[in-house]
């Protein structure tokens, strides 16, 4: 199984979450701490693709301002950086590697954090949810147990401080991207 960003929507505007292991949350799986930044150049990539295809509210804000940015992956730091939309690849890992925290920017872009206390919520399958909902496929893989014929208890990235629709998109699309990787990575062992 892939896990690909389309699998967590995005609504109003906004808000979406993207489930998270429990092997990585409880630390039973050591992961390289450096994986959350090699997969940033490929969310800068699927994020340029898709940009273009927002047909909400905003659409005459994000083709003034957003679209004819190229989107470039350089480095600032050591770290990935994206100049135009002063984005940083900002993460913080745990003792085994998992990405805890990933960031774009605090001000201007917003950030996925991970904190067990607060980052488990019963997850819907399918449709039946506006913001917390994942394929069944992935609600199996990804549960800490079912709790109903279509809900799953889970760790979840939360968001903080995404204001806007090309922030959640670029921060949707790292998060599933980099889950797909840590999955790949628990499933080969």
């Amino acid at each position: 199984m892939n896990i690909t960003p389309d699998m967590f929507p995005i609504t109003h505007e906004r808000y979406f979450h993207v489930p998270i292991l429990p092997q990585c949350v409880e630390g039973t799986v050591v992961l390289d701490p450096q994986l959350a930044q090699r997969v940033f150049p490929r969310a800068a990539e699927l994020w340029v693709r898709q940009l273009p295809e927002y047909e909400g509210p905003h659409r005459e804000w994000i083709e003034d301002v957003w679209l004819p940015k190229k989107g470039m992956v350089t480095s600032r730091y050591g770290r990935p950086y994206m100049e135009e939309m002063h984005w940083e690849c900002m993460v913080e890992t745990d003792d085994s590697g998992f990405a805890r925290f990933l960031s774009i920017s605090r001000n201007a872009g917003g950030s996925l954090y991970c904190n067990p206390r607060e980052c488990e919520f019963p997850v819907l399958v399918g449709s039946h949810s506006r913001v917390m909902q994942a394929p069944i496929e992935v609600a199996r893989a990804f549960s800490l147990e079912q709790i109903s014929e279509d809900v799953f208890q889970m760790y979840v990235y939360a968001p903080h401080n995404v204001d806007f629709f090309p922030g959640a998109l670029f921060l949707r699309n790292w998060a599933a991207l980099y889950m797909n990787e840590v999955f790949q990575t628990v499933c080969k062992r």
